[in-house]
Formats: C-alpha cells, sequence, structure tokens
C-alpha cells in the first residue's frame, strides 16, 4: 500500500510531516510556510520537496493551487495568536487569521482527510462556523482537545484537534 500524500500547510519546522513520516504511513509531498527561518528548517529537513511561501496566496491564485502536487491528506497548524489567551484574541479580525485561506484549498483541492491543530481559544471564538463550513463541504469533521499532558508533558497547553474525512466520496 502506498503511503499517504501529505500537504503540510503552515507548516512550522513540519512537525506535522516528521511526525505523520515516522509512522511510515505519510510521505509529505508540499509545505506552504511563510516564515524565512522554518524555510531554511524545511529545507534541510525535507530537501526534495516544494515549499510554498504564502497560504493566502495559494488559496487566492488558482495557477499556484495547480501547482500543488497531488495529496490526500491536508495538515494544517493554523497560527494561533488570533486566538491565544495570551493575546488580544482578535480572531477573524487578525491578519492571521488563515482559515479562509486553508479552507479554500480544502474546497477545491478535495482532500480526503485533514488534520487541523490550534489552541482552545480557537473553541469559543470560530469551531462552530469552521465545522459549519467543512460539513457544508461534505466533510465529516471531529472536533476534540488533548492536553499536552495526555502524552506525559509536564503541562496541560490544551490543544484543539479538528480530524476530517471527505464523505461525498465513499471510497474514502
Amino acid at each position: 500500500m502506498r503511503p499517504f500524500r501529505l500537504f503540510d500547510c503552515c507548516a512550522g519546522i513540519g512537525g506535522f510531516s516528521l511526525g505523520l513520516e515516522a509512522t511510515g504511513g505519510f510521505q509529505t509531498v508540499a509545505l506552504c510556510e511563510i516564515d524565512p527561518f522554518c524555510q531554511d528548517v524545511l529545507r534541510k529537513r525535507f530537501p526534495d520537496t516544494p515549499i510554498f511561501d504564502d497560504v493566502k496566496e495559494l488559496a487566492n491564485d488558482s495557477e499556484k493551487r495547480k501547482a500543488l502536487p497531488t495529496f490526500d491528506v491536508l495538515s494544517a497548524g493554523i497560527p494561533c495568536q488570533p486566538y491565544s489567551q495570551a493575546g488580544p484574541k482578535r480572531g477573524t479580525k487578525d491578519d492571521r487569521h488563515l482559515w479562509p485561506s486553508v479552507f479554500e484549498i480544502i474546497k477545491q483541492r478535495r482532500p480526503r482527510f485533514f488534520i487541523i491543530e490550534n489552541v482552545a481559544g480557537f473553541i469559543k471564538m470560530v469551531l462552530d462556523p469552521v465545522c459549519t463550513e467543512l460539513e457544508n463541504e461534505d466533510y465529516s469533521v471531529k472536533p476534540f482537545v488533548l492536553p499536552a499532558s495526555s502524552v506525559q508533558a509536564p503541562h496541560q497547553r490544551k490543544r484543539l484537534w479538528l480530524l476530517g474525512q471527505d464523505i461525498s466520496n465513499t471510497d474514502s
């Protein structure tokens, strides 16, 4: 069985890709990250993988979107600052609210699965409309919260995880 092809969006330094590839069931086929330092790290870790630098451009430019390799799974660690308890909590009014761009890529490219991670503040600020948007596009969505202590970290640091599957295709 071939590995799932992964597009790691808002990739940071590649945590999703590293973790998923370590399972043996995933191959990262493209990354998207705007931060130059993170891009340098990604180039070292994934030297043969294309890196797109702006998720907003990728979402809004059909030619750039077409340049993405075929992928089965989209992962995204969307910036948490708009929803974090530590910040001003500007939510959808924050320039770093990248959900609309990630959602546009999901709508246009129709991955079989997605994995989204964010802070628990995402729940109160945007979870309901995000789930509704995804469900309206025929994705089954499962949100859940895991504290860091669930993987033996010495602190709580709760994280929201959204897992989804395209249910418009019964072969998924």
